[in-house]
């Protein structure tokens, strides 16, 4: 979906609008981080888990750990393994790294890479 916001200057007047892709992938709160690649993949991640798109944000596909998602706690409710908070950069090479951080259930760190060469998530 895309909508219009109001453009200041920097004494605070409009001076225009600009249009935004609004989208409702990833993200818990406030902390999201969205980047793109050369090729115009976007990525983003600021909830449990990264996720990507390739078709400018109309899908998403969400990067899941191999890290099991719920803990083995003595607790009826299952918390989630894989972060509240997370960033991810672009690395020379088109590499991509991210880590999560899930203060939440045990304080964990959760550790991303997508490797250019092998493409594991194409």
């Amino acid at each position: 979906m895309t909508r219009a916001y109001g453009v200041l200057d920097g004494k605070g007047k409009k001076r225009g609008t600009a249009k935004w892709t609004v989208t409702t992938a990833g993200g818990t709160c406030c902390e999201v981080l969205v980047a793109a690649t050369r090729t115009g993949r976007l990525v983003e991640f600021g909830g449990q888990f990264p996720a990507y798109s390739d078709d400018k944000s109309k899908s998403w596909t969400e990067i899941r750990t191999l890290t099991p998602v719920t803990s083995q706690l003595d607790d009826a409710s299952p918390r989630a393994v894989g972060g509240g908070e997370g960033t991810i950069v672009m690395a020379p090479g088109g590499d991509i790294v991210g880590v999560g951080w899930d203060p939440y259930s045990g304080d964990r760190l959760q550790s991303f890479l997508y490797e250019a060469d092998t493409k594991p998530c194409s």
